[in-house]
């Protein structure tokens, strides 16, 4: 979502009977941002934190209660990738300062909507590098210490293989898999790693599966692209997957959607039946976690506005004085 908070207007943060969860930039917009839309008459997420890192705080701050995990990455714990400079990141605000992830707390998993940083410029090969070793790190502690399943979705800015990769280049500029940054992500999922490529377990051979294409160089209609947008999961999840593919048809952007289908109840081992909204503890009279966009001043009716600044009184001869004078 790259966009600016002056441009989100109400259509955009309140669409229908959907509730929306956005992430902008803390400094400069409008090149990043992520947003999750969710229908509250079907589901309703328990717990909604933005960024990988747990620092990126409302106002007042979570408690431990509204928090999503108990533990969070430890920037000296973690093997960071230094720049051109020898620099390495003073901390992981410096990460997750730029609006590119989501997590939201459904019960039965946590969701992870996540924009990972592009490999377009050379200066930004550390940053990128660094933020997937922050989200790698947040779903580890996520599975392995809190022992909670996972889906990760959204633009990686990675191609899982080179099955995924049908840009034309010079054989000089092809890209090595077994080198950063393109191993990350190949070794991150199965085979090789402990997530499921959603997508691409639905459709295991299936060529030309790409979900992003260069504009100039019109890729779309000769399907010259790149599949950068992926739904990973852990294996606790499996028999909850029903169906997973791309929508290229779709119009509107250099990426297409790409999307995931969850049974609504399964038959478990003992024959009884589990209800996904049940496993996700959903409730319609809950309450919506506070960072929906719903609760944001300009949408909540609670917004200062200008004209507030300016009060009136009656005074001698009925002439009105101001309190305030705008410069």
């Amino acid at each position: 979502m790259k966009i600016m908070r002056p441009q989100i207007d109400r259509d955009k943060a309140l669409p229908g009977t959907y509730d929306a969860f956005i992430s902008l930039p803390t400094g400069k917009g409008g090149y990043s941002g992520v947003a999750i839309y969710v229908d509250s008459k079907v589901a309703k997420p328990l717990k909604v934190e933005e960024g990988l890192s747990g620092l990126i705080q409302p106002k007042p701050p979570l408690s431990d209660d509204e928090r999503v995990s108990k533990t969070y990455p430890a920037a000296h714990l973690m093997d960071f990738v230094a720049d051109d400079n020898d620099r390495l990141p003073s901390g992981l605000l410096e990460l997750d300062n730029e609006g590119r992830a989501l997590v939201l707390d459904f019960g039965i998993f946590v969701l992870i909507n996540v924009y990972c940083p592009a490999d377009t410029v050379k200066e930004r090969f550390s940053y990128k590098m660094n933020v997937h070793l922050l989200l790698q790190e947040r779903v580890r502690i996520l599975v392995e210490e809190e022992k909670r399943d996972v889906i990760i979705v959204g633009d990686l800015n990675m191609c899982a293989s080179m099955i995924d990769d049908g840009e034309p280049v010079p054989e000089s500029k092809k890209r090595n898999w077994n080198e950063k940054p393109w191993n990350w992500l190949k070794d991150w999922v199965q085979p090789n790693g402990k997530l499921i490529d959603v997508t691409r377990r639905f459709h295991p051979d299936r060529a030309g599966m790409y979900t992003f294409w260069e504009s100039k160089k019109d890729g779309r209609t000769a399907n010259f692209g790149l599949r950068l947008d992926y739904i990973l999961c852990t294996q606790g999840l499996l028999p909850w997957l029903r169906g997973s593919d791309i929508l290229p048809q779709v119009p509107g952007s250099d990426h297409c959607p790409v999307y995931l289908d969850l049974h609504d109840e399964i038959t478990l081992e003992d024959g009884t039946k589990k209800s996904l909204q049940y496993a996700m503890k959903y409730s319609d009279t809950a309450p919506l976690p506070r960072l929906a966009t719903r609760y944001w001043p300009e949408f909540s009716g609670k917004q200062t506005k200008i004209s507030s600044f300016f009060t009136t009184k009656t005074g001698e001869g009925d002439r009105p004085v101001k309190r305030m004078r705008a410069r």
